[in-house]
C-alpha cells in the first residue's frame, strides 16, 4: 500500500508472450492513487517517463529514423545526462518543464555528422522527436491522472497554496508545458 497522496506508482507490466511460453514485459502499468487505471505505457513510453522524471536508466537509448537525400538512416542516442528545471506560475496553473538532454551518437550511418549542418539537423531531429514524445506521455499521465512524475510533491513543498486535498482532479487541469533541448555532445563516429 502506499499511502503518499503526492506522487503515484507505475510498476512493471508483466504479460504472456505470443506463443504462451514465457513472460515477456509489456510496458509499465499506470496508478491513480491506489487503483490501476488500465493504461499501460509502452517500453518506448516508459524510457521517456524516466527520462521525464529525471531518471534515466544507464542504458537509456533513443533511435530514430533521419532522411536524407531520399534515403532514410538508423540515428541511435545514448542519453548520457539530464537537466531539469520546472517553473510553476500559480495563477494559471500552469508548469514550464525545461529539460537539457545530453547524449551521444552511437549509430549514424551517414559518414559527416561532424560537418555542422548535418551535425545541427541530427541534434534537431532528435529534438523534435524527443519533445513530441515528452507531449504524449505528458498527455496520457495526465488523462488518467497519474502523477507517477511526482509533480504533487513538489507543488507541496513549493507552492502550498497550489495544492489541494484532491491532487489527483488539480494534477489532471494543470497545464503542463514540455520544452526540450537535446546537446550532441560525443558522437561514436570517426572521421
Amino acid at each position: 500500500m502506499l499511502f503518499e497522496q503526492t506522487i503515484d506508482i507505475a510498476l512493471p507490466y508483466i504479460q504472456l508472450s505470443e506463443d504462451k511460453k514465457h513472460a515477456v514485459a509489456a510496458g509499465v502499468a499506470l496508478f491513480s492513487g491506489q487503483t490501476f487505471t488500465g493504461t499501460i505505457l509502452t517500453p518506448k513510453q516508459s524510457l521517456t517517463m524516466l527520462l521525464l522524471m529525471n531518471q534515466p536508466s544507464k542504458q537509456a537509448r533513443m533511435s530514430y529514423m533521419w532522411k536524407h537525400d531520399g534515403k532514410s538512416m538508423p540515428i541511435t542516442a545514448d542519453v548520457i545526462h539530464i537537466k531539469r528545471q520546472w517553473t510553476v506560475n500559480e495563477e494559471l496553473k500552469r508548469i514550464d518543464m525545461d529539460y537539457l538532454i545530453e547524449v551521444e551518437i552511437e549509430e549514424f550511418a551517414h559518414d559527416h555528422l561532424y560537418k555542422d549542418p548535418v551535425f545541427k539537423e541530427v541534434q534537431q531531429l532528435i529534438q523534435d522527436h524527443v519533445q513530441g514524445e515528452f507531449e504524449e506521455v505528458l498527455r496520457i499521465l495526465q488523462g488518467q491522472q497519474s502523477d507517477t512524475l511526482g509533480i504533487g510533491r513538489y507543488i507541496r513543498a513549493y507552492h502550498p497554496k497550489m495544492f489541494q486535498k484532491d491532487w489527483h482532479a488539480v494534477y489532471a487541469s494543470l497545464q503542463l508545458v514540455p520544452s526540450v533541448q537535446v546537446k550532441i555532445i560525443r558522437t561514436g563516429v570517426l572521421r
